[in-house]
């Protein structure tokens, strides 16, 4: 596994971790807790980190959905 951390700028999210080969994601809240997403495609991570807001972007796309 070879997880690549990306820290964003955003009020609820502080780090976003992915590894593309097993399209695992973790993403890391700054009130804490860390979350395990199996099975985010690339294409969507790539979505998550272009987009303005990182925790709508998680909230609308991400949450529930995987």
């Amino acid at each position: 596994m070879a997880l690549e951390s990306y820290p964003v700028s955003s009020d609820a999210i502080a780090l976003l971790e992915y590894d593309a080969e097993t399209e695992e994601c973790y993403v890391t809240f700054h009130k804490g807790g860390r979350y395990k997403i199996p099975g985010l495609p690339e294409t969507e991570f790539m979505a998550w980190m272009a987009s303005r807001s990182k925790g709508s972007f998680f909230n609308t796309n991400v949450k529930g959905q995987y």
